[in-house]
């Protein structure tokens, strides 16, 4: 019988600390910002949805306060970021004060500097995909930065300049050319954050210093792709579970021989 039960545990209780000790299932979620809200309508943010169990994400607008000289001086603004008014076409387009129709009714660094602000409502995303639903056809130049909050710093972004994104606890994940319409991968070195930061071409966020690279690039983010992890019981559930199936477990190997003893006797 002895030999039994510690078979028995030796087989159960590691499957129970594996489930008590794992954060979860990696899960491929998506998010797709080419609907929901009517389009050409300005709003101050916009939350979204995501397929496969994701978490919602809210997407605000941001731009530096004081913008070049003109809009074609080959320069990008100063001043801390500033919360713009933000407005879905074939994907998110986000208004600085100056911005009329097309093209500077996109994400852009035309007079200043655009960029998209995704929260994830506290849940660690790994992004690794972005697209664009416009310009078509590589209208444009289509540049643009990244940049994800990683702790010990700040997520208000109205408190700093781009400059001072990496001293607020924020780390570049990179800079990209030419995206076009399609479909491009991002964040080779896999972080994840709850706060994502998709810009318009930045030179603090690993663009070109040389201002000629300013001034021409737009787009409307039409979707981001990622991992995340998907929840488990709570430990403690787990492990009353687990419990109680021992117990069952036990009651079983114990009292059935009592019970078919007392038959025989009878």
């Amino acid at each position: 019988m002895k030999k039994k039960m510690n078979r028995l545990m030796a087989t159960l209780v590691p499957g129970f600390l594996a489930l008590t000790l794992s954060g979860g299932a990696l899960a491929d979620w998506s998010w797709d910002f080419t609907g929901t809200y009517a389009e050409g309508v300005s709003y101050s943010s916009m939350t979204f949805s995501g397929s496969g169990g994701a978490p919602n994400v809210t997407a605000t607008g941001w731009s530096n306060r004081t913008p070049a000289l003109n809009a074609y001086s080959g320069s990008y603004g100063t001043g801390d970021l500033v919360q713009r008014q933000i407005a879905r076409w074939d994907g998110i387009g986000v208004y600085s004060e100056e911005d009329g129709g097309s093209p500077t009714h996109a994400t852009d660094n035309n007079s200043r500097i655009d960029s998209i602000l995704l929260n994830f409502g506290g849940t660690a995303v790994t992004l690794d995909q972005v697209r664009f639903g416009w310009p078509k056809y590589n209208e444009y130049d289509t540049d643009f930065s990244i940049s994800a909050y990683i702790g010990g710093g700040s997520t208000n972004l109205s408190s700093m300049e781009y400059s001072e994104l990496t001293s607020n606890g924020w780390t570049t994940i990179g800079s990209y050319y030419n995206a076009g319409d399609n479909t491009t991968p991002v964040n080779s070195g896999e972080v994840s954050s709850s706060y994502w930061l998709i810009s318009a071409l930045n030179p603090f966020m690993d663009g070109p210093g040389d201002r000629v690279y300013y001034a021409n690039d737009y787009f409307k983010l039409a979707s981001v792709g990622g991992t995340g992890s998907t929840s488990v019981p709570e430990p403690s559930t787990l492990l009353l579970l687990g419990g109680m199936l021992l117990v069952g477990v036990v009651r079983r190997r114990i009292v059935a021989p009592v019970a078919g003893n007392a038959r025989l006797a009878a």
